[in-house]
């Protein structure tokens, strides 16, 4: 057992662009780990699961989502990030070596209107001025998650876009359409995103860790790659956790 950090929750975010994996390896690994650490949670994102207490919200994000629009949606994410920490059933009460497996937070607001809100108001204003969208962007979304996560372990889900698509496409009922070649670029260029906000923004946030993942393989091979991953960082924290449940 290693050594423990009391009194603080640990936070393992996985990121990445839709149809990466993420919902699937959250529920996934706060199933796994419920046989090795005294107290696992998981948090998923409104549009997935009704973990917000404000209704209104989840079915506004919802709708903003199904809706494509990128803008709103972005909008109302934030809102229900705001409203999100009430809902946590272990809100004011971390005990020690408490883990919680989230999918996504603020960074997918970032990575995903980099590419739209971003650009369009470079375009407007002038290219030179995109450095500083893109910064104050990183600060709105920042803010308005309230549920901050110190320390955090950010997996981010490397796919390729067109993977992506059709795995989204998989469970619509436009499942046999051929891939959309604007969505699949814009994917791509999200994906990208991930790189730079890490690269520009990483330190910025400097209890937080971060981790790429080839997410284009079988699932038994990502959960195996991912589960690796939190063993390492949670040894590094000292994290006390019981290795009797077994490690795959």
């Amino acid at each position: 057992m290693g050594g423990g950090c009391a009194n603080m929750a640990h936070w393992v975010i996985l990121e990445g662009i839709d149809g990466a994996g993420k919902s699937t390896l959250v529920h996934w690994l706060s199933e796994r780990f419920k046989s090795i650490v005294p107290a696992v949670w998981k948090v998923s994102e409104t549009c997935n699961y009704d973990v917000s207490r404000d209704q209104l919200s989840t079915k506004l994000v919802r709708r903003a989502c199904v809706d494509k629009d990128l803008f709103r949606s972005s909008v109302l994410f934030s809102a229900a990030r705001i409203l999100l920490p009430a809902s946590y059933p272990f809100h004011d009460n971390f005990d020690d070596e408490v883990l919680i497996f989230r999918d996504r937070c603020f960074l997918s607001t970032v990575a995903y209107q980099m590419e739209f809100i971003a650009k369009q108001l470079a375009e407007l204003r002038g290219s030179d001025t995109l450095d500083t969208i893109r910064w104050v962007l990183f600060e709105y979304a920042k803010r308005s998650d309230m549920a901050w996560h110190d320390p955090a372990l950010v997996i981010v889900l490397q796919v390729d876009p067109e993977v992506s698509y059709a795995r989204q496409s998989a469970y619509s009922s436009d499942s046999f359409l051929p891939p959309n070649a604007d969505v699949v670029r814009f994917l791509s260029d999200v994906s990208e995103n991930y790189f730079s906000v890490v690269r520009d923004f990483g330190d910025y946030l400097p209890d937080w860790t971060f981790a790429f993942v080839n997410a284009n393989c079988t699932l038994s091979e990502l959960c195996s790659d991912v589960e690796r991953i939190v063993f390492d960082w949670l040894d590094d924290r000292q994290f006390k956790y019981s290795k009797s449940g077994g490690e795959g």
